[in-house]
């Protein structure tokens, strides 16, 4: 049971690490798994990659949030108009 623990670690690691680099988390995530196995069942393991890449997006989403938001407090007249133009072009 601790190993497992520990497996489950580094693969949410392998996945904080990845999710920055122009490389697939989610394919470093499957290969560390087929070195690895977690023993448990493939359902486990398919929720267990949805919630460790939820939490990677929620801190990019997070880290950048201020950026991104036209109605941020610490932006410019100038910054929140560029902002809300990229936002209105997509």
């Amino acid at each position: 049971m601790f190993f497992e623990i520990i497996k489950a670690v580094l693969i949410g690691l392998l996945e904080g690490i990845t999710e920055w680099l122009p490389i697939s988390s989610t394919g470093h995530m499957i290969l560390f798994n087929e070195l690895l196995t977690l023993k448990v069942s493939d359902e486990f393991f398919e929720l267990f990659e949805v919630v460790i890449q939820l939490g990677a997006v929620l801190a990019v989403a997070l880290l950048y949030f201020s950026r991104l938001n036209p109605l941020s407090r610490g932006k410019s007249r100038e910054e929140k108009r560029a902002t809300l133009s990229l936002l209105l072009k997509t």
